[in-house]
């Protein structure tokens, strides 16, 4: 019916006492699949007469899941506009997979909700490490202020604090590490962010990390200490 949008018929079956949110056999209620099939106007007509957003099939989707896994983001936004959270057991992979396909909002709502800032991609990088390879300061604050691990590594062995330190992200870098990131943590390869701030010319950044502890002595595998760096880079 729904389906068909004979919505005249709906409202009639309504009114007579018809359950809007009965469920089938696997738990489907029909706003679930009017939001995972994308009928908008379907999900409206729900909406109005008081479907459950919370609700979860037997495989733990609810419609906000479902509408956002099958990508009907107009709808995503209508559902979290009624108060609708992502079902816990796909909470994570949500929040990824929305923030690598640029729904930021809904990222950032997932976050907000309590879910795990550490969630990793197929990599096993962290959100913290794609944001900070993406260059987004905004996501990268929010993530620490969740509680993100600020010792993560991308998927080369190489630390958070040194990704920022290529870029002379500053502000960034002096956030992770009064939030516990070891200034001195090394890669693989035995590179710090003080490694990097030396190869990449960032001079005061190479004085931030030494002001916070960074032993610039400290040499990595090819022997090279940031302060021969700096010395073979006359800055």
């Amino acid at each position: 019916m729904l389906d068909n949008e004979y919505f005249e018929l709906a409202e009639l079956m309504v009114e007579k006492g018809a359950e809007v949110n009965i469920r089938n056999d696997k738990g489907w209620t029909p706003l679930i699949w009017a939001s995972t099939k994308g009928r908008i106007k379907a999900v409206e007509f729900l909406l109005k007469h008081g479907a459950a957003v919370d609700v979860c099939n037997n495989d733990g989707w609810n419609a906000v899941t479902g509408a956002y896994f099958k990508q009907r983001i107009e709808i995503v936004d209508k559902l979290l506009a009624k108060g609708a959270v992502f079902s816990a057991k796909y909470s994570e992979a949500a929040m990824l997979s929305a923030y690598q396909n640029g729904h930021i909002n809904i990222a950032k709502n997932l976050l907000a909700d309590g879910v795990n800032p550490d969630v990793e991609n197929e990599d096993k990088e962290t959100m913290l490490i794609i944001a900070i390879t993406k260059g987004d300061d905004a996501m990268i604050k929010a993530l620490v202020a969740a509680g993100a691990n600020p010792n993560a590594r991308n998927k080369d062995s190489h630390p958070a604090l040194s990704l920022l330190a290529q870029n002379g992200k500053n502000e960034l870098i002096a956030l992770l590490i009064d939030e516990g990131a070891d200034v001195n943590l090394q890669s693989q390869s035995g590179r710090t962010a003080a490694n990097w701030a030396a190869n990449y010319n960032q001079a005061s950044t190479l004085e931030l990390l030494h002001s916070k502890g960074a032993n610039l002595d400290l040499r990595n595998e090819d022997g090279w200490s940031p302060l021969m760096i700096a010395a073979e880079k006359d800055f």
